[in-house]
């Protein structure tokens, strides 16, 4: 029996969502709740997919890797680069982020979790971070005995040590380190991500209906549970107009007819100077397709609603930072919408100050 690692590509994503599933099982008997909880939520498979497909969480790198034995994988691992939150620790502002390590459970204890831990480790200290953490439940012993036999301590309830202490801790043999380093090499050969002042490029979609516009609450991070404009980041192949169209069926299940641009917003999300994100986002103008859906959605405002219509001056709070404002500027827009006028011009959003 020979343990194998390598690069996660899109033939594994099924094998991956699979073992995540028996992981939301597990975490779920020590902490009911817990799927619903973590970072990801419901948006977790279509998460996945998007570290395997575009090595990218959140605007920052990130790599995943799996492990099989004669050919079936039994494990998986997904590393993110990140700023150190609060600063700097042993000098290095950058911490390399466990997302997930999981093993099947028939496979502990052949060195699996080693294997995969020593290949994040390995990725993320050429990437340049000092300190690897991954985040565990208090109730999950084996977990939590696993990252103390690997030199990552409880930091409030995130298990964090030196990733130079953390390779120290584990014992590969020539094999398994030739392995792992032709893994990372391989990991670190695709195009470097910048940390700070990363750009992405999004799409969003100003739906308007007798002087309203549409908004919703966003699932997922940054800004989970805040309102804001449907919209999203291009999936590959997909054209920003493409985009906007499927976020905005996906979010609140309406289809549009898209009459132009209403304008473009630039935000800078993250900390200053230490992670922060450069967002460029193209918001198109609309207006509903299927009348009968769109009317189905609520003005009045309860902790149930999940999108709604609202005057473009009286966007509910929280709202993610700068919807409010872009509004305000695009409301001659709407009039001219609904008297079916000319458009003016597209407006531009420039960044707002302040971090979240």
């Amino acid at each position: 029996m020979r343990v194998s690692i390598r690069l996660a590509s899109k033939r594994d994503l099924d094998a991956i969502k699979d073992l995540y599933r028996v992981a939301v099982s597990e975490q779920e008997c020590l902490k009911p709740g817990w799927a619903v909880q973590a970072d990801w939520g419901s948006q977790a498979f279509k998460v996945i997919e998007a570290t395997v497909l575009q090595g990218v969480l959140e605007g920052f790198p990130v790599t995943t890797f799996v492990c099989d034995i004669d050919s079936v994988i039994v494990g998986y691992a997904i590393a993110s680069l990140e700023p150190f939150p609060g600063g700097v620790l042993d000098g290095k502002s950058m911490r390399l982020r466990l997302r997930h390590l999981f093993v099947d459970e028939e496979a502990r204890g052949v060195g699996v979790g080693e294997v995969l831990l020593a290949a994040a480790a390995k990725w993320g200290r050429a990437r340049g971070a000092g300190v690897c953490e991954v985040e565990v439940l208090p109730g999950h012993r084996a977990a939590k005995n696993f990252c103390e036999a690997h030199a990552l301590k409880a930091r409030a309830i995130t298990m964090s040590g030196l990733i130079e202490e953390v390779l120290g801790c584990i014992e590969l043999d020539s094999d398994e380190a030739s392995m792992i380093d032709a893994c990372v090499r391989t990991a670190l050969e695709r195009p470097a991500h910048e940390i700070v002042d990363q750009r992405s490029i999004a799409a969003g979609c100003v739906v308007v209906q007798e002087g309203r516009v549409l908004v919703a609450r966003r699932s997922e991070r940054p800004f989970e549970g805040y309102w804001s404009i449907p919209g999203g980041i291009p999936e590959p192949g997909e054209t920003l107009l493409e985009c906007a169209r499927r976020e905005l069926e996906e979010e609140t299940g309406i289809h549009a007819e898209i009459i132009g641009i209403a304008g473009v917003a630039e935000r800078f999300w993250g900390r200053s100077n230490d992670g922060q994100k450069h967002f460029t986002i193209v918001n198109f103008l609309a207006l509903p397709a299927m009348l009968s859906s769109a009317t189905s959605l609520k003005t009045n405002l309860d902790a149930d609603t999940d999108a709604a219509w609202v005057l473009p001056e009286s966007i509910p709070e929280p709202s993610v930072p700068g919807v409010a404002e872009f509004l305000r500027l695009i409301k001659p827009a709407v009039e001219a919408s609904m008297k079916r006028e000319p458009l003016p011009p597209a407006v531009y959003s420039p960044p707002a100050g302040g971090d979240f």
